[in-house]
């Protein structure tokens, strides 16, 4: 629960950093997997799910017991987090390269999912004055394409900008609507929720962070104050 209220400050501290550098941002949600087999029925679906939570309960307990933690693990999900740490490294790497300054900011959360495999939400920031923001969605697929492309074909995504949602935190966000900043807001909490138990076996990896915090405008220079968005940001809630 402590790691989930720092990441929710994280997060707000680095929505912040990134208005006080950029009137208008064009975001993108993305979710990024490898190696599908193939879709589940619900029966199938609440079967792994049932699997899932009747493990995490063992493992609880063998950890609880002062087990070996190379010992009573599941060896299958540690080398599903271990591969996608890596795909994951060199997919950053590579969208750096390929947007350079276009690409201002990102947030990516690692989670263990119903299949017993790891995947990532990530959501990724544009400068609105490079990027255009009603191309929003296509934006997103040519980096769910991209990520189908550093994978060498393993990987499959999902494209969050295109579907319509009543609270939409996608696609352009000015500095001074505070109601899709809230929107945008709540989108990101989703990714630092503390809704299960990660646990990483003999291995050091990160299941949540941001991009670098970029550099703050200093007083008195050029440009519009973002204060507005400061004060709809509130680090502490």
């Amino acid at each position: 629960m402590r790691n989930s209220t720092e990441n929710r400050k994280k997060l707000r501290r680095y929505l912040k950093a990134l208005f006080s550098s950029h009137s208008r941002l064009v975001v993108i949600r993305v979710d990024l997997h490898l190696g599908k087999d193939s879709l589940m029925s619900v029966a199938q679906a609440k079967e792994a799910y049932q699997h899932i939570v009747n493990r995490c309960h063992q493992d609880y307990q063998t950890y609880m017991e002062g087990a070996d933690l190379d010992k009573g693990f599941d060896t299958d999900a540690m080398q599903s987090f271990q591969l996608m740490m890596t795909e994951r490294d060199k997919f950053l790497n590579a969208m750096r390269r390929k947007y350079e300054k276009k690409m201002v900011g990102y947030v990516w959360a690692m989670e263990f999912s119903a299949s017993g495999h790891y995947h990532i939400h990530v959501c990724f920031f544009f400068n609105g004055a490079m990027v255009d923001g009603d191309k929003h969605s296509w934006l997103a697929q040519e980096t769910c394409d991209f990520w189908k492309q550093t994978t060498e074909g393993n990987g499959y995504s999902f494209n969050c900008n295109r579907k319509q949602y009543d609270t939409p935190a996608c696609g352009i966000v000015e500095y001074h609507d505070a109601q899709k900043i809230n929107y945008l807001i709540t989108s990101l909490d989703y990714l630092a929720k503390n809704t299960q138990l990660v646990r990483v076996k003999s291995a050091k990896g990160k299941t949540f962070n941001t991009g670098r915090m970029p550099g703050t405008r200093l007083p008195g220079s050029a440009g519009r104050p973002r204060s507005k968005a400061s004060a709809v940001i509130d680090e502490d809630f």
